[in-house]
């Protein structure tokens, strides 16, 4: 029916890849902007006190290195060693007391949109490679905000807010992974540079249910584009 359309299978493709992005982009926006109020707020309440012990990110970023710093491994493998020592010497100069809550926030929205592949936290590298460090470092981080909501010792109202910080990361974070595990983001890759007709033609062969969960996301993004790619 795509192909009968005048408009196109290339054309429909466009109007989904579009439509889906608009979704995904307003959801990492959520969780952005969320996180900023959420983490301000325990800021606010410790003053100057830094609240996240980044042990677990400390132990990744001298896993990583580890891991690349390798005999054999090539210019390029020591020029990403030294930029993953970099991160680890930015990360010491906070020393014993930790990270801020708010540069908390900061690192987690840099290794969260590096591990979408929509930023870098490397020069030089590989998207996929990047994105892959990313996600480990992120991984290791939120790690860190669980040890430190659960049993890093805070009480009170700066207990509560560094949950509520954690709780809100966390749930807006399951709506980005939900929303890229779903049909259209299964369909796009990480970087959504399928082709057009591609996007069509499978549409054109999912199963019922898979159609459904798709035009619901369409329908969200928006319902004019839904109506035309129908």
């Amino acid at each position: 029916k795509l192909n009968a359309n005048p408009s196109g299978p290339e054309t429909a493709g466009n109007y989904v890849a579009k439509a889906f992005d608009k979704v995904l982009t307003g959801a990492s926006k959520v969780r952005r902007d969320t996180a900023k109020g959420d983490f301000g707020k325990v800021d606010e309440l410790a003053g100057r006190y830094r609240v996240i012990k980044p042990a677990n990110l400390s132990q990744a970023i001298d896993d990583i290195a580890k891991d690349f710093d390798v005999p054999g491994g090539g210019d390029a493998s020591a020029n990403l060693v030294k930029q993953i020592q970099r991160i680890k010497t930015d990360l010491d100069r906070a020393g014993p007391q930790g990270l801020s809550a708010k540069e908390t926030e900061r690192l987690l929205e840099v290794y969260g949109g590096a591990s979408r592949g929509t930023g870098k936290i490397f020069a030089d590298m590989d998207t996929a490679q990047q994105r892959g460090i990313a996600k480990r470092l992120q991984t290791a981080l939120m790690d860190d905000v669980d040890a430190a909501a659960d049993a890093g010792g805070h009480v009170g109202e700066i207990a509560t807010a560094l949950k509520t910080a954690r709780n809100n990361y966390r749930s807006n974070s399951k709506a980005i992974n939900d929303l890229e595990e779903s049909v259209l983001g299964r369909l796009f890759g990480g970087d959504y540079a399928k082709a057009p007709e591609r996007v069509a033609d499978a549409m054109r062969n999912m199963k019922p249910s898979e159609l459904r969960q798709s035009m619901a996301i369409l329908n969200q993004a928006d319902p004019a584009t839904s109506q035309t790619v129908k």
